[in-house]
């Protein structure tokens, strides 16, 4: 295997990469493809073409690149590699690196595994000084951006503790996570992989023939001694056997070349590996390596502060991750909710009944038309209308979706769904209309004169964190979703604020308290876009009964919508004319039997059918 390794002048500006027989890889600091060297400014954007071919790297400048190839004094714009050879671009080494021998054939001639309490009675070499480099692993985990990041602030950290270290690294596998899983088991039965290659290590064995997960590190940054003139490279077989047994390991070898084998790097006869736990830190590992004494009264102290490292390391890294968990699902989720999703699992796409909730906010075109000069403002007033509904989805422990704009999609029945999904939803449609009317009517808020319109819907639908690996989202797909938005939209036509289907009504009749609301049936309709009908109702607060709305004129309504529907429209118009003029319901019908001169069509199925939303 043929490697070029990449070194800036500072400690976070590095890479390896392996090189594939006969392929062309591009180099530069920002290349269209290839490879990025973005710290170094001596380096054109379209530097060089690297070729790995017949046991050499050829490199050939390009055209237009600035400054040539350095190699032994020499300026060269093409030049050819062998194993070990460096050469320079800019401020930017290049080592090429070819391994002769099989990893994981080492003539080790000593292997201990510790647990954490086998290192309890070893004295901390310097306790002050290694306490004191410990209290800044918070800082560093706060200043880091990235994993790569702080494993270049931790091997700064190690090495500077460890004063017999001639070399320090840390690593990050892929290794199989909790459902057996992992990024490259190629299909194989990973726990099985895992059982025998740690019963192999045990025994001495190789890692030759592991699957492709086993192979390499997906994340390594190295330190080393200003005076260790020596390439370094840690130990794969060491690094896998502390990570699969989950404990300590020491390795030790004779001064021979044996030493080639194990820890690709001269001068060393002793290395340990301690990996750090916790599902944030899977596969991460910290590994020192140096030369001299390898008793174990002479190392036994830096183990213990590798070892109280990792711990710390990994504690730390679990509660960041857990407190990051926590803040990005609360953008989704009620706080009950948040606290119930014990893993990713949990998040995992399912079919289910859902209580849908879509909320608009009425006259948008216009207020945006109003607002064209101070764009800032618009979104200052659409934010809080979003933050109402928001508030309120979350306190009746429902998960948000999505934002379109100024609507808001909420949804229940997902993660954990409950019998009274469909009242929460409509509890949380009442209050919205609550908050929203209070807001409203404050003179001067940025919500005055806000209306809004609300579409409540009941059904089937996958919900879950969906997309791909590198962008997903909490949301919920099905025609359940779509009809929600329907009858959103139809409020407008019927004059009313909250719109039910037929199953979210049949749901809460029984269930909503009279001091909270009612509902009353308005129709069968086929909204715009759709095949099939639904038979819609109005959700109704119950501050409205006895003012907007009596027991006379709800007995009417009923009576005169179930007349609208049986095509018996002299009584349905008799009715309707008896309602408040301020029903606009009431309205919307007369003028469709108005449009066919008061008689029911010959092929009337009660449907009324929008062709607009």
């Amino acid at each position: 295997m043929a490697e070029l390794f990449v070194s800036g002048s500072e400690s976070d500006q590095g890479f390896h990469r392996e090189l594939a027989e006969n392929a062309t890889v591009r180099l530069g600091r920002a290349p269209a493809e290839g490879w990025a060297v973005p710290w170094d400014q001596r380096i054109s954007r379209e530097h060089a073409d690297l070729v790995w071919t017949d046991g050499a790297l050829e490199v050939t400048c390009l055209e237009n690149a600035r400054n040539p190839i350095v190699f032994g004094g020499r300026q060269l714009r093409k030049a050819r590699f062998r194993a070990g050879e460096r050469f320079r671009i800019g401020r930017t080494k290049f080592e090429l690196v070819v391994d002769q021998v099989p990893q994981g054939e080492s003539n080790v001639l000593a292997e201990r595994a510790y647990k954490h309490d086998d290192l309890e009675k070893y004295a901390f070499r310097d306790a002050t000084q290694q306490m004191q480099l410990l209290g800044q692993l918070p800082g560093i985990l706060d200043s880091c951006q990235t994993d790569e990041d702080v494993a270049a602030r931790l091997v700064e950290l190690l090495i500077e503790a460890i004063p017999d270290a001639e070399a320090v690294a840390v690593t990050q596998y892929d290794l199989p996570t909790a459902n057996g899983t992992s990024g490259g088991g190629n299909g194989h039965d990973v726990e099985a992989d895992l059982s025998t290659l740690a019963n192999s290590l045990e025994s001495g064995g190789s890692l030759e023939g592991s699957t492709l997960w086993l192979d390499r590190p997906r994340m390594m940054r190295v330190a080393t001694r200003e005076d260790y003139t020596a390439r370094f490279r840690p130990s794969r077989r060491l690094a896998l056997s502390a990570l699969l047994r989950r404990e300590t390991v020491v390795h030790i070898w004779g001064g021979d070349e044996s030493n080639a084998n194990f820890t690709l790097s001269e001068n060393l006869n002793w290395a340990f590996c301690v990996p750090i736990h916790g599902e944030s830190s899977a596969g991460w590992c910290l590994y020192v390596a140096g030369s001299g004494d390898s008793s174990e009264a002479a190392i036994g102290g830096d183990l213990r502060f590798a070892e109280l490292m990792a711990q710390l390391l990994g504690s730390i890294r679990q509660v960041r991750a857990l407190q990051t968990k926590t803040t990005q699902l609360s953008q989704f989720f009620s706080p009950s909710l948040v606290k119930s999703l014990d893993s990713d699992e949990a998040l995992e796409p399912r079919e289910g009944d859902v209580g849908i909730l879509f909320c608009d906010v009425r006259g948008f075109s216009r207020l945006s038309e109003q607002n064209r000069h101070d764009l800032k403002d618009l979104l200052h007033r659409i934010s809080c209308a979003l933050t109402l509904m928001t508030r309120a989805i979350h306190q009746n422990d429902g998960a948000i979706a999505d934002f379109q704009g100024d609507a808001a999609l909420g949804f229940w029945g997902w993660p954990i769904a409950e019998p009274g999904d469909p009242v929460r939803a409509c509890r949380c449609a009442l209050q919205i209309l609550r908050d929203f009317a209070m807001a409203s009517a404050t003179s001067g808020g940025p919500l005055e004169g806000f209306r809004v319109g609300v579409g409540v819907t009941y059904g089937r639908a996958v919900a879950g964190k969906i997309g791909t690996p590198e962008q997903s989202q909490i949301t919920v797909l099905g025609h359940v979703v779509n009809l929600g938005a329907r009858l959103e939209g139809l409020t407008k036509k019927f004059g009313v604020k909250v719109l039910l289907d037929q199953a979210t009504a049949a749901a809460v009749q029984d269930e909503l308290k009279p001091s909270e609301g009612f509902t009353r049936r308005l129709g069968i309709v086929r909204p715009a876009g759709m095949e099939s009908a639904v038979e819609v109702h109005e959700l109704v607060p119950a501050s409205m009964l006895g003012t907007a709305y009596s027991d006379r004129s709800l007995a009417d309504h009923r009576m005169a919508v179930d007349a609208f529907i049986a095509g018996d429209w002299n009584d349905a118009f008799t009715l309707f004319e008896s309602l408040p003029a301020s029903d606009r319901t009431s309205q919307l019908l007369m003028a469709h039997m108005a449009r066919y001169d008061y008689t029911a069509p010959a092929d009337w199925n009660g449907v009324l059918v929008f062709d607009s939303k």
